[in-house]
């Protein structure tokens, strides 16, 4: 199971950082990468000019929440990594517009 988390992960950070490169061209690259935590895998942007935070996915369930501050994520579950995989994909952006709440998609 952690293997498939890892690789769902993974797959959304490279996503992100395609649909970046697609939209700036000419902008320098920006990295998306993930940290395991106990509660919550963090998913932070990496720029030259510093790091934020861009989602947290909560470990227990697989609910996708927006970043509320560096160490927290904002209450109610934009989506679940689990059920609304391929959705996130489609509608994700690299400023994370897709995860504010009016945006989400519950089932």
């Amino acid at each position: 199971m952690i293997n498939e988390y890892i690789n769902f992960v993974e797959e959304w950070c490279e996503i992100l950082e395609s649909k970046f490169k697609a939209k700036y061209p000419t902008n320098p690259p920006v990295k998306y990468d993930f940290k395991i935590n106990k509660k919550y895998t963090k998913i932070m942007r990496i720029e030259s000019s510093g790091s934020s935070v861009h989602a947290f996915v909560d470990n227990s369930n697989l609910d996708i929440l927006k970043a509320a501050t560096w160490n927290s994520p904002a209450k109610g579950a934009r989506y679940n990594l689990a059920n609304n995989f391929d959705r996130v994909l489609e509608v994700c952006d690299p400023h994370g517009g897709y995860l504010y709440s009016g945006r989400k998609v519950t089932s």
